[in-house]
């Protein structure tokens, strides 16, 4: 008998396979602009708009998405205003997130929706859910594709660091 027979198990395992294959393409970027810590501010930015969700009766996830977006803009926003010290732009996110998480939560009705969104399981993706991750990691592939020479000019090490190279031997 196979695990995989169950189409919730095969859900699961697909999803489980296209997160594994999308997180180091967008984990590089991150790590390479010195961005590490962004996943946490998002995270439990991502929380408060899951709570926040619950309260106001709308869906979770677009809760999620909504503050998640609005963090970003916030990081940046900080970065751009104090760009000697960018990265407490993001610590700056990341407190006031789960601290907004934190004092929202004592007014969600059913503590067991959030517990839900809290400690999930990948088995229980439902085929809408497969579907967007599908789609969103069909878009964060093509976008590494699409921006290949971009990624290495970040590295430095790969590319930037050769174009360095060449431009000062040319000169002498």
């Amino acid at each position: 008998m196979s695990i995989l027979q169950y189409g919730f198990m095969q859900r699961a395992f697909l999803v489980g396979i296209l997160l594994a294959v999308i997180t180091p393409c967008i984990g590089i970027t991150i790590v390479l602009k010195r961005m590490s810590m962004i996943g946490d501010a998002l995270s439990h930015s991502s929380l408060a708009g899951v709570v926040l969700g619950l309260i106001l009766g709308v869906n979770p996830v677009a809760g999620a998405v909504v503050m998640c977006i609005v963090a970003a803009l916030g990081i940046e926003a900080i970065r751009k205003k104090i760009p000697r010290y960018s990265e407490v732009a993001i610590s700056i996110v990341m407190s006031a997130g789960i601290g907004l998480a934190g004092v929202l939560s004592g007014f969600v009705e059913n503590g067991a929706s959030l517990n839900s969104f809290l400690f999930g399981s990948i088995v229980s993706i439902s085929e809408g859910e497969l579907a967007l991750v599908v789609v969103i990691s069909v878009l964060v592939l093509a976008a590494v594709l699409f921006f290949y020479r971009e990624q290495l000019c970040l590295s430095g090490v790969l590319y930037g660091q050769g174009i360095y190279f060449r431009r000062r031997a040319a000169s002498s």
